[in-house]
């Protein structure tokens, strides 16, 4: 991934939404939360991970009627995309 493109990712993070998350979940699930727009919550996956359970996930913290998790995959999530995140929320 082109690290302009890793900025932008990074700078379109909304906290006020990622702090609702449990950072060790996060991890182990590898996504990061990225933001809502309209009725769909972006979220930045790798191609292995189980969007299925980070769905499941998602909606158990997010509630809402109609929510649409959109997934981005970006080959891995990187670490630097993690350390932006988990040093926001400390």
């Amino acid at each position: 991934m082109k690290n302009e493109l890793l900025v932008k990712l990074i700078n379109k993070i909304n906290f006020d939404y990622a702090n609702h998350f449990e950072l060790a979940i996060a991890k182990e699930l590898s996504f990061v939360p990225i933001n809502m727009q309209g009725d769909a919550f972006f979220v930045a996956v790798s191609a292995t991970s189980d969007k299925a359970k980070i769905n499941e996930y998602i909606k158990s913290i997010i509630s809402g009627v109609g929510i649409i998790i959109a997934f981005l995959v970006i080959g891995v999530v990187t670490k630097k995309i993690k350390i932006a995140v988990w040093r926001k929320k400390e």
